[in-house]
Order: C-alpha cells, then structure tokens, then sequence
C-alpha cells in the first residue's frame, strides 16, 4: 500500500518507522483540509481497488 500511495498524481508518503509492524503513522498538522480529502480518496482507491 505504501508503494502504491507514492504513484500517481499525487506522491502521499508516510511515516515507515514501524511499516514492519504492519503500523503506519501519519503527521497530519500541516496538511490542509483539500489535503486530507485527497488523501482519504486515495487510500479507499488503493485498498477497495476502485479508481
């Protein structure tokens, strides 16, 4: 999932520190709201497979 949010459009990258836990933290206080809708929309693209 972490590979596939970096393609695209819009390059979404995470914080990795604890991907091998299967855990993946996202610092969200610089992100506007347009922002944070374009992230949601990607991430339900990515995990239900619907573009």
């Amino acid at each position: 999932m972490m590979a596939e949010l970096k393609q695209g459009d819009t390059a979404i990258y995470f914080r990795e520190y604890k991907a091998n836990e299967g855990k993946v933290e996202a610092d969200i206080r610089s992100v506007t709201n347009e922002q944070l809708k374009t992230i949601v929309s990607r991430i339900r693209q990515v995990v239900t497979g619907v573009k």
